[in-house]
């Protein structure tokens, strides 16, 4: 049985008399997945133990009876071996090697999505993951992250999100609509929520721009095309650009990392394009300001304020149930950017101006929200009757 220890300080570790090596990395992990949670990442990392993300700041030792899995580098090369089955591979000394292990080497990080399975009491149980891999120790070791994936939800309003975030989207049709929050706040599944609400009543064409793809929506009243960078273009900057190409309605971009990637989106927005794109923010106010910084010309300041209808801001919280367990809830809020006041200071020339929205961003919106997190971001479990790819 696995078990998850209360997260106990700063660190978050744990301790056990007996650590070893787990017997099977992939059966260990799915196990961990089919159980009841209460995680959002898992981290491995050579001879040391598999590590759990409760909340920010909060990581804890996953155990089998008892005992710590402590995986080795060997073993975790073979685990990524089978997770990154890519299909094609690259040539390299002595033959040819998997993809991932050339991007790894030229990189030193790799992204991918991923499906991993394992027989498990007669049936096969699958889970999709983010996966991320890094050289880590000079080279001497890896380090991956691996966050499951959900399934695509089925409304925002499942995901906990309040009503206003429904009726934002339903009343945009153009422009840009960001959703903000720290790393693991759950942008990704809301976007998915909102993409999956746009196909099933618009008949329109919908561009995906991921690194990984993460959900693949299937054909409604809209179509989706769904591009991967790294694999499908080289970067989100080169997608937007190349979009045009495809003839879209609305874009979804993952999520803007550089500033030509931002310019590049303010572009899309501009031009009559409905674009959803996720910002990494702690509040609204940072994620409008990271655009902005990205844009320091006058004119594209008022572009960014004339096409910015709205913003989703969100985090996840650690909480307490009834029974003490740790749970997860999530705090929203959801801003209209179409407010004159809020407009003209997101336009401003003046980064004074700018910041004194501090005090107007409050009064806009519904007040921040929290509620427990839903199926639509907890829930991570999936089957099937046969592993992904051996169909």
């Amino acid at each position: 049985m696995h078990q998850i220890r209360e997260c106990d300080g700063a660190h978050g570790t744990s301790s056990a008399a007996n650590p070893g090596q787990c017997a099977s990395l992939t059966r260990f992990l799915v196990e961990l997945l089919d159980g009841p949670g209460g995680f959002t990442d898992i981290f491995l990392e050579s001879g040391m133990p598999v590590m759990l993300r409760q909340a920010p700041g909060c990581w804890v030792a996953a155990e089998h009876g008892g005992v710590p899995c402590i995986p080795g580098h060997d073993q975790i090369e073979r685990f990524l071996h089978g997770l990154l089955r890519d299909g094609d591979h690259h040539p390299g000394q002595g033959g040819s090697q998997p993809r991932w292990v050339a991007e790894l080497a030229r990189q030193g990080t790799v992204r991918r999505a991923a499906v991993l399975s394992e027989l498990i009491d007669g049936r096969w149980v699958s889970h999709r993951l983010r996966c991320t891999v890094q050289r880590q120790r000079m080279g001497a070791a890896f380090g991956v992250v691996l966050r499951p994936v959900r399934t695509v939800p089925s409304s925002l309003e499942a995901l906990g999100l309040p009503a206003s975030a429904g009726h934002l989207l339903a009343a945009t049709s153009r422009g840009l609509l960001l959703v903000t929050g720290p790393a693991a706040a759950g942008k990704s599944t809301t976007l998915a929520a909102m993409l999956s609400a746009l196909v099933a009543r618009r008949r329109i064409h919908v561009l995906t721009l991921e690194q990984p793809v993460e959900f693949l929506h299937p054909r409604h009243a809209g179509m989706v095309s769904h591009r991967e960078v790294g694999t499908d273009v080289d970067s989100i900057a080169e997608g937007i650009r190349q979009a045009q190409r495809c003839m879209p309605d609305a874009m979804l971009i993952g999520e803007l990392e550089t500033e030509e990637a931002m310019r590049e989106a303010l572009h899309a927005a501009a031009s009559g394009l409905l674009v959803l794109a996720s910002v990494r923010a702690q509040d609204p106010l940072a994620g409008i300001g990271r655009m902005r910084d990205a844009l320091p010309a006058p004119v594209q300041r008022k572009l960014l304020a004339a096409s910015l209808a709205g913003v989703i801001c969100q985090r996840l919280v650690p909480a307490r149930d009834a029974g003490g367990a740790v749970r997860l809830d999530l705090q929203s809020k959801v801003i209209d950017c179409r407010h004159p006041e809020l407009a003209a200071g997101i336009g401003a020339a003046s980064d004074e101006k700018f910041a004194a929205l501090a005090r107007l961003l409050p009064l806009l919106g519904d007040a921040v929200e929290t509620k427990p997190v839903t199926a639509g971001l907890a829930d991570a479990r999936t089957e099937a009757s046969m592993p992904a790819g051996l169909a």
